[in-house]
């Protein structure tokens, strides 16, 4: 979810409190980096596992990511598979790769569609 952060932290708050799914992935980012509220890996996964409840595939990576690191809650590596199973299983398999990968093979497709 790369838009831009052109709300504040309230607004997307009372978003995700009234069940928009994008907020709440907003929210998650906001107290897992820190921007506009203290950082809270707690309250980040506990807003990442709601988004993700509701098909935000980058709420599912963000939550797997959070489990094999341990951060806001125990390390669980059978969660943390969960989650990314998940975001494979929506054909978002991509979002996997290291951010380098994704970009050489994004590249990759661009040359390939350029020769045909």
């Amino acid at each position: 979810m790369d838009e831009p952060k052109q709300f504040s932290f309230s607004i997307w708050l009372r978003q995700a409190e009234a069940g928009d799914a994008a907020s709440m992935f907003n929210v998650a980012e906001c107290y897992s980096d820190g921007t506009e509220v203290n950082q809270n890996p707690k309250l980040a996964v506990i807003w990442y596992k709601r988004a993700a409840d509701k098909g935000i595939v980058d709420a599912m990576l963000e939550l797997g990511r959070c489990y094999c690191a341990g951060a806001g809650v125990p390390r669980d590596l059978t969660q943390a598979m969960h989650w990314l199973k998940k975001v494979y299983e929506a054909d978002h398999m991509e979002r996997l790769l290291p951010t380098p990968l994704r970009d050489a093979r994004e590249k990759a497709l661009r040359l390939l569609l350029l020769q045909d």
